[in-house]
């Protein structure tokens, strides 16, 4: 038996075509709408589907939003998390007012280096957004930074020379560390331009790609010295020399 032919589905007022796509992101417009899918078969006979009826309304919820600063010193991340009615589409963030970048995606984050910014106490916003661009904001919130100083200027550097041991191939010697104001411990010795090859076997760690060391815990009362005992390992047998800075503060 014939099938009937497809009939195109009415309504008062026009029907225009959306999308020709199998999938559509849009935003309607306010109002109400109605969408239908048109099916066109290989054989050329069209299929409609049932009307799916759509209410915009005007969206005036603004999201809600808190944030939070990880860390004190280096990298310090910056954290939101905001949720909304409708759904968020970015997160700002501003540091003492000034801003500083933007996430779109939850978790909402972002890495500052917190070198650009000034010791001390420092106030963090977050504003949220949705897609009406309704806007909720964190308030300030306040964190701290704490990177170490250098404070090279204020300590007068003096070295011994070194000596090569050949039972343990090893360079030792000293290098003293004379205050020349009041200094807040704890302080930390980096020895900067050490040549490739060339390991301070005695360090600590490592800061911004050169190794130091931490040469006391305490405070250095003005005119007061401390010595610090250096061991490199130096294999190809370079010249060795360095640079000395000396930090007030943690790496």
């Amino acid at each position: 038996m014939p099938r009937a032919p497809a009939r195109r589905p009415r309504r008062n007022g026009t029907i225009s075509l959306l999308s020709s796509q199998a999938v559509n992101n849009f935003t309607p417009s306010l109002g109400e709408h109605f969408y239908y899918a048109k099916l066109t078969q290989t054989d050329g006979k069209i299929l409609w589907s049932a009307p799916i009826w759509v209410k915009q309304v005007l969206d005036t919820e603004a999201p809600v939003v808190t944030a939070s600063v990880s860390g004190t010193k280096g990298q310090i991340k910056l954290n939101a998390s905001a949720s909304d009615n409708v759904g968020v589409k970015r997160v700002e963030f501003s540091v003492d007012g000034a801003f500083k970048g933007a996430s779109s995606a939850a978790p909402y984050q972002l890495m500052l280096d917190s070198s650009l910014l000034a010791n001390g106490n420092h106030a963090l916003s977050a504003v949220a957004f949705d897609a009406a661009n309704n806007a909720g904001s964190s308030g300030n919130v306040a964190f701290t930074v704490a990177n170490a100083a250098d404070v090279s200027a204020l300590v007068r550097v003096s070295s011994s020379g070194l000596v090569f041991n050949r039972a343990t191939q090893r360079y030792t010697g000293s290098i003293t560390l004379t205050a020349l104001q009041a200094l807040s411990g704890p302080l930390q010795l980096r020895l900067d331009g050490l040549a490739a090859g060339v390991t301070l076997l005695n360090a600590s760690g490592s800061h911004a790609g050169a190794p130091y060391i931490t040469a006391t815990n305490a405070n250095l009362a003005a005119g007061a010295s401390l010595t610090l005992p250096l061991s490199f390992s130096n294999p190809n047998k370079v010249g060795l020399s360095y640079s000395a800075k000396t930090y007030a503060g943690s790496f």
